[in-house]
């Protein structure tokens, strides 16, 4: 048996009763209004039969019917945007404003009683030349509050961030792992002439892998289980320096 295929819904959102809301509010009420659609209706059917805009508009449950009548309305150059204009030109507003036309669509072709203005709010994530994120911008709107904001949905912008951290809390064993970076920085120090270092020079890991081992022969090394009463294993070990290397950004501190 096959699963019926969910329908489309555009999300209502909260209706922030600003001017804009009621500027739209004031055309929808008004003679002009209907005398302007219902010329625009008549031009759509001298254009193809059927064109016309339903008087409910085409409903928020499904915007399947929208998407068909766009579609047609396309084909003989005329767009969705074009409309809206004509109709706002004629009470001499702003007819390129986003908000506004928004606000008229959804009581022109969605049929909505109230019309919800814009966005709640805004997020903008600004990328460098390699298309990585290096900033995020969340816009507050003049009517936006602490509940419109949905923070799951900003929190997956943010963990694109450059050095993002999932949860705020302290470093772990962090005097621990300090004392083992400057070890390895030691080791590595003392070990760059090696020739058996320099056959694993292009294969970090393994260059790595090797200085690590040396760490735990070394005299400091056991000096450091001592100071914080630890058996440090190699996996703990590799582990501590992997986050030190990130999170200090290999920082020379011998």
């Amino acid at each position: 048996m096959k699963k019926e295929k969910k329908k489309k819904k555009i999300k209502e959102t909260r209706i922030p009763f600003d001017d804009r809301h009621y500027i739209i509010e004031a055309i929808c009420k008004s003679s002009k209004y209907r005398k302007r659609l219902k010329e625009i209706n008549k031009k759509l059917e001298e254009k193809e039969k059927g064109l016309s805009i339903p008087p409910k508009g085409f409903g928020v449950k499904s915007v399947e019917g929208y998407h068909k009548w766009t579609g047609k309305i396309h084909k003989h150059g005329i767009t969705t945007s074009m409309l809206l204009k004509e109709i706002l030109r004629a009470f001499d507003v702003d007819e390129g404003s986003k908000e506004l036309q928004l606000g008229l669509m959804w009581k022109v072709y969605l049929g909505k009683k109230k019309a919800p203005m814009n966005k709640l709010y805004h997020i903008r994530p600004e990328y460098d030349s390699n298309r990585k994120m290096v900033k995020l911008w969340v816009e507050i709107k003049p009517w936006t509050n602490k509940e419109d904001l949905n923070w799951n949905n900003i929190s997956q912008f943010q963990k694109q961030l450059p050095n993002y951290i999932g949860k705020n809390k302290p470093w772990d064993n962090f005097e621990r792992d300090v004392e083992l970076y400057k070890l390895y920085l030691k080791v590595k120090r003392d070990t760059q002439n090696n020739k058996q270092r320099k056959k694993y020079t292009a294969h970090s890991r393994k260059a790595s892998k090797f200085v690590y081992e040396l760490m735990m022969e070394y005299e400091g090394f056991e000096k450091i289980q001592k100071d914080f009463n630890e058996k440090i294993t190699f996996d703990v070990l590799s582990k501590a320096m992997v986050k030190c290397k990130k999170r200090l950004h290999n920082i020379n501190l011998i």
